[in-house]
């Protein structure tokens, strides 16, 4: 797959970022790397591979709490904006 600067602009857009020229290009590059290995992998005969090697174990995991917290203004201290006891946040899709 080729990767352009244009498609970086574009995914730049979506996240809101900003690059010059030659990070752009750096990027470019960079994912063509990623997606080269990608490649590679796909390639890669995993027929006789056992994917789930650790079948019969579960994890551990500890005990759902409910738990209240009672100062609203330390819990929210870092939220830029807040309406309606609800925290803003900008539009992420176009």
């Amino acid at each position: 797959m080729k990767v352009d600067k244009n498609t970086i602009r574009y995914i730049a857009g979506l996240a809101k970022l900003k690059f010059t020229e030659n990070e752009a290009d750096e990027f470019a590059a960079e994912f063509e790397k990623i997606l080269g290995h990608f490649e590679n992998i796909d390639k890669e005969d995993l027929a006789g591979l056992d994917l789930n090697p650790e079948f019969g174990q579960s994890s551990v995991l500890r005990k759902d709490e409910v738990r209240n917290f009672e100062d609203k203004q330390e819990l929210f201290k870092n939220a830029r904006e807040m309406r309606d006891g609800f925290i803003t946040i900008p539009k992420v899709l176009e």
